[in-house]
């Protein structure tokens, strides 16, 4: 915790008891105005690690940044140019910002940064990405391009990194090093103002200074060097010849994919890039079955109500090699969709939908099991909360910023899309489907709406579908006035009105030919 308010109530005591026991004199005496700057332990920007002074141009992005339509990216993840200043007394422990003269300060311009981090990115403290043109070495740690400034909103310690990554560097491999910083970032008028502690971190890349992995060499037979991928979400329309496809994803759009970053592209020949980049998402079904039985049978639904472990159980179900282990792995988790829905699990949800699909195994009862599940969540709500089935899935609000964005459950939505894909005696709309029954009851419940929805852009096509599927006898015009009752009575006074106005007329007429 900095030592700012302790510092300026402790001077301010100090110099009370000073002005309070001082006797006033009367004679003449030398008035010396130098005053004795304080030691680095009570001066409030001096510090027991470096300094990082950012200074960025135009400044960053704030929160209610106006957000541009998309595809562009999210406003405040913009970058703009900065210049970098390191401040780290070469032989006192002690680092204070304006002590330039006792203080090793280098300036590093032609950097460019950034906000980092997805679920971050809107928390109080900001994270940062630093990109340098250039390879550049920070603070003894060896040269890269690109450095994270790692502030955890929810890890007030800011030790766990530090000391997960120095732990598995004493084992001999290679992990991220890192460094505890003050950072300071100047306003528009160039003054430095306190931005917190921050763990300057490496990020990972692949070389003699990061990963050591092995070339491979340029040859159809050779896969003995070292390959990486990196499982990121990419930005909208991003394409490469290097992400990993495989026949649940496109080759566009948004959501997580591997990207084969290692080995670089003159070292690869073209069947190796192929037989890295389209690579089964399944494995061996001996595999699979052996890894099930030993560390997951009659635990699913314990690590899928994990905040960790469940993504486990989402790319273990993706990856289901066969109809037989596809039931078993259905056997144990279709049961407990309300207990996922209820803890947050929808993403389970939509893999074991996809399973269905893919497999083309319990379409229905899913569904039902699944729309069970939905209702018995709503019914726990009060009355005016409840949404149907769809609406509770997608989970579509409007913002209360300034920008006002769409937000929705993801997962959900990918439950829906799933949906879709099942057998038309599931998923097929109700007024196209041979399912009178269903046709009948969503009819009597639309009934006495029928005006409103005609004037209503969207809902006049419900209109549409509805008298489309109406027999030809009761298309006459009694019928016709009685299932769009309420249009009809809102439109009776007008032409009532009409009605009215032209008897009038005839009557006057009359009157005057009379006279």
């Amino acid at each position: 915790m900095r030592p700012c308010l302790v510092t300026a109530a402790f001077l301010s005591v100090a110099g009370a008891l000073v002005h309070s026991t001082t006797p006033l004199s009367t004679s003449p005496v030398a008035v010396n105005t130098t005053v004795a700057a304080p030691p680095p332990s009570l001066d409030p920007q001096c510090y027991l690690m470096p300094i990082l002074v950012l200074h960025p141009s135009p400044p960053l992005p704030t929160l209610d940044c106006v957000q541009p339509p998309l595809p562009s990216e999210d406003c405040i993840k913009a970058t703009v140019s900065a210049t970098l200043r390191v401040l780290q007394h070469p032989t006192d422990e002690w680092t204070c910002l304006h002590d330039p003269t006792t203080s090793t300060t280098a300036n590093m311009p032609s950097l460019r940064v950034r906000y980092r981090g997805d679920s971050s990115l809107r928390f109080t403290k900001h994270q940062y990405l630093l990109m340098f043109d250039v390879p550049t070495p920070l603070l003894a740690m060896p040269a890269d391009t690109n450095w994270a400034l790692h502030g955890p909103f929810i890890d007030g310690s800011m030790m766990r990194n530090h000391l997960a990554h120095w732990l598995y560097r004493r084992t001999g491999r290679y992990s991220p090093r890192s460094q505890h910083v003050a950072l300071y970032i100047a306003d528009p008028n160039g003054v430095p103002i306190y931005h917190g502690y921050y763990l300057l971190l490496e990020t990972i890349s692949y070389g003699p200074n990061r990963v050591g992995l092995a070339l491979n060499v340029a040859a159809d037979t050779d896969h003995s060097g070292g390959w990486a991928w990196q499982y990121n979400p990419l930005k909208y329309g991003t394409y490469s010849p290097n992400v990993v496809l495989d026949m649940y994803h496109g080759k566009f759009g948004m959501g997580a994919r591997p990207l084969l970053m290692y080995p670089p592209g003159p070292t690869l020949s073209q069947r190796m890039r192929d037989e890295f980049v389209n690579v089964c998402h399944s494995c061996d079904e001996d595999v699979w079955a052996a890894i099930f039985e030993r560390c997951l049978q009659g635990r699913l639904l314990e690590f899928s109500e994990h905040p960790i472990s469940n993504f486990v159980v989402q790319n273990f179900i993706q990856r289901t090699p066969t109809s037989d282990l596809a039931e078993t792995v259905l056997d144990e988790l279709q049961g407990a969709l309300w207990s996922l829905l209820s803890s947050y699990r929808a993403g389970v949800i939509w893999r074991l939908a996809e399973l269905c699909e893919r497999f083309k195994l319990r379409e229905k009862s899913f569904f039902l099991a699944l729309v069970a599940a939905i209702e018995k969540l709503e019914a726990a709500k009060p009355e005016v909360a409840r949404r149907d089935v769809v609406s509770a899935l997608i989970g579509l609000q409007l913002s209360n910023n300034q920008n006002s964005r769409l937000t929705l459950n993801v997962p959900g939505a990918r439950i829906v899309e799933t949906l879709l894909k099942f057998p038309t005696d599931v998923s097929e709309p109700i007024w196209a489907s041979d399912n009178e029954d269903a046709k009948l009851a969503l009819f009597e419940k639309l009934q006495g709406q029928f005006g409103s929805l005609v004037l209503d852009r969207n809902g006049s096509f419900t209109v549409l579908k509805c008298f489309d599927v109406v027999s030809v006898a009761e298309k006459r015009k009694k019928k016709v006035k009685e299932l769009f009752s309420d249009f009809m009575d809102d439109q009776a006074p007008k032409k009532k009105r009409k009605h009215d106005k032209k008897d009038g007329k005839k009557s006057k007429k009359k009157a005057k030919a009379d006279e």
